[in-house]
Parts: C-alpha cells; structure tokens; sequence
C-alpha cells in the first residue's frame, strides 16, 4: 500500500458460500476511520562518516569520543530494537537477547533534505522515485538515531528535537508520510534556505533522482558544510527521463566538482 494517510467513513461487505452460488453485497456507513501508512526503510549501502566537529577529516573522526557512534553497553533487548545491533556474546552468556546501547550525548548532526519539486516523482508500475527517496531517507535517519546521532529534516522541522531514538524515530516517520511533490521552489533555493542556520558540523545529505541545474553552484556555496548526494537514476522508471536523471553522469561529475560525495543509488526490484 502506498505511503500516506486514508481516510473513510463507507466500507463494502462481501460475502458469498463456499460454492459462490450466492454473492452478497452491501455498503455501510461507519465513523470516520484512518490509516497511516508509514514508508518502508530501504538501505542504502553508505557509511556517510559525518564529522563531530568543524575541520575534522573523515580519517580523524573515529578518534572523537562522545560522538554517539561507538556504543558504551549492553542492555535487554526491547520491541522495536534493531536486530543487527544484538550483542550476541552477551546475549549468549546471560541466555538472553542484549542490545548494544550507544551514547546520546553526541555532536554529530545529519541534515536530510529531500528533492520535493513539483512533477518530479518518477511513477512506474512497481512504484516511484519519491517513494525510493522517502524509503532511503527513513533507513538513514533510523540507523543514525540509534547510534545516537541528531537527524533532522530541515525542509518540515524548524529546529531539530532531541528526544529518545525511538520517539525520534516515530517522529521522522510523521514528517515523511506527507512529503509530496508539491514544492514550486527549487530544491537548490530550499537548500540555500535551510542550510544558512546550519552548524559547520552539519552533514548535508541531499536525495534526489531528477537532476537541479542549480544545485552544483548551490553546493559550491555551502563548503564549511560536509555535503553528501544519493542519486537515483529516473531512467529506472521512465526511459524517456533518462536526459534529466539525477544519475547521469555528466550531472554526477557537475555534483563532485562542487564538493559533493556522490552516491548513485540503484533501484531495488521486488524479487519475483
């Protein structure tokens, strides 16, 4: 079912016997009911390194303590807790499921900004560009927010929020379900916009599958600013969107040229 938010207040009753000699069919009206659905995560196969600080090389932050990456103990297992982060060892000597736990306290900030243009969600019989976005983005945020990191989403959220990972986690996918398409403004001018009250050891990641002519000058602008591009190839849904895909390779080098780690993302098909 598509991500979103449904509401109804009609349902249809189907009934026959077990021959199908006789079908019944009959409309209801009930209150108003809704149903959110919550996009899927889908990884995406990058360690973004973020920085902790201004100036620190990717090669120098894994000396930083306090970052909220390196987990500091175990405890039991709860619901909802990622299964890759059992402590097998641990779980194996107390006979039962312990979790690593990481540090809250941390200085590494992730700034998630998704391409919202209008008309730019690339639809196909299997899904959409804007979906794939959506499923990378909450993959990203979760796996960061369960090391500990802060992760915000600059574009629906003044000010990013510091609660538990799990009540973060609730809260990222809340903005998620209703990002839409919809936005006139560019998304190099949102970026600019959201990037100007940035801390320098911000890392900016930027999801797009439909190439921004602008964005690569608008890159160049934000260099105290660790930036990172995840592209999808529109080509994957619609040949015809190939000249302006966001994987293209000649927009790919415009990308690197302004600064940018840039990380083609290819499409996962749903196995058959």
């Amino acid at each position: 079912m598509k991500r979103g938010r449904y509401r109804w207040s009609l349902v249809k009753v189907e009934a026959s016997d077990a021959l199908g000699l006789v079908y019944l069919s009959h409309k209801h009206r009930t209150e108003q009911a809704e149903l959110t659905v919550y996009p899927a995560p889908l990884p995406v196969e990058v360690e973004l390194n973020p920085t902790a600080g201004s100036g620190i090389a990717e090669v120098e932050a894994g000396r930083v303590r306090g970052s909220g990456l390196e987990p500091h103990a175990v405890r039991e297992y709860v619901s909802g807790d990622p299964l890759r982060y059992i402590h097998w060892k641990s779980s194996a000597r107390r006979d039962t499921l312990m979790v690593k736990e990481f540090d809250t306290g941390t200085s590494v900030s992730l700034a998630i900004v998704l391409d919202n243009r209008k008309a730019t969600d690339v639809i196909d019989l299997e899904g959409s560009t804007l979906e794939t976005l959506c499923g990378h983005a909450l993959y990203l945020a979760e796996s960061y927010l369960e090391r500990g990191a802060e992760v915000t989403f600059p574009q629906y959220e003044k000010v990013a929020r510091g609660e538990h990972s799990e009540l973060r986690i609730r809260q990222v996918r809340e903005v998620l379900v209703d990002v839409q398409d919809d936005q006139i403004e560019s998304l190099s001018a949102q970026l600019l916009r959201v990037a100007a009250p940035l801390a320098e050891s911000t890392t900016v990641v930027i999801l797009l599958a439909v190439a921004d002519p602008d964005l690569p000058a608008a890159l160049t602008q934000l260099a105290h600013l660790q930036r990172v591009v995840l592209t999808l190839d529109a080509a994957e849904y619609d040949e015809k969107r190939a000249p302006g895909s966001a994987s293209h390779p000649a927009y790919l080098q415009e990308l690197e040229s302004a600064g940018a780690r840039v990380v083609p993302v290819a499409r996962r098909r749903r196995s058959s």
